[in-house]
């Protein structure tokens, strides 16, 4: 989905810290470990920003690629990320 410009920002909506505890470090890891960290900085970070300014978002992530990493299956992106 980040590949074809589906995803623009990654998010938590948590509520209650207590309760559901914020996973976003592992997230982000993640998505700089499978893609780059250039990618994570734009979808955590950057974009994020450019909402609350009201500004255009960076969608077109072509050359940010790095070919030589490739994500794996869903399952284990969720598994990875949820600690399942």
């Amino acid at each position: 989905m980040l590949r074809i410009g589906c995803v623009h920002v990654i998010a938590s909506d948590v509520h209650g810290v207590k309760k559901r505890p914020i996973l976003m470090k592992d997230a982000y890891d993640f998505v700089a470990s499978s893609y780059t960290a250039e990618i994570a900085e734009i979808l955590f970070y950057e974009n994020p920003k450019r909402i609350l300014n009201n500004e255009p978002l960076i969608d077109n992530f072509e050359g940010y690629f790095d070919e030589r990493k490739k994500p794996g299956s869903l399952k284990n992106i969720l598994k990875s990320i949820f600690k399942w």
